[in-house]
């Protein structure tokens, strides 16, 4: 009898203490689930390399699996969207140069994203001041 009714007064402990626990909180009972991000149903593997030119140019070289999509942005300081492109379920493979000569200086940020995985690239682009150099001639 001592062992039935341990278990009983535990069960009825825990019960009292949970709906202590939404009364106390009804808006927590009454809240809607808030639905899971959707993830791609297919996610392609990718390598990426970027690197600038000394024309003021940025190449983005990129490899993909074949049956995924794979974004590439590039946003500035504010995260306004200045280029996107998006390369296809057959696509595996691409090279892009982005001329960066009309651009205003500041950051920017390359992102790549598969859905799953992103990389992302800082770029910061910045106009060199012309510097004026002082020499001192000196005639005896």
């Amino acid at each position: 009898m001592k062992t039935l009714i341990q278990p009983l007064f535990l069960t009825l402990a825990l019960t009292v203490t949970t709906a202590a626990a939404v009364l106390a909180n009804p808006s927590s009972a009454n809240r809607p689930v808030q639905p899971r991000p959707t993830r791609p149903a297919v996610a392609a593997a990718y390598k990426t390399g970027i690197y600038p030119t000394a024309e003021g140019k940025i190449n983005i070289a990129l490899d993909k699996e074949a049956g995924g999509v794979v974004t590439i942005r590039l946003a500035n300081s504010a995260g306004r969207e200045v280029y996107a492109e998006r390369m296809g379920k057959a696509e595996t493979r691409t090279r892009l140069r982005l001329d960066m000569a009309g651009m205003p200086d500041g950051a920017y940020q390359v992102v790549i994203t598969n859905g799953v995985e992103t990389t992302t690239y800082a770029l910061t682009l910045g106009t060199p001041q012309p510097t004026m150099s002082n020499r001192l001639i000196a005639i005896n």
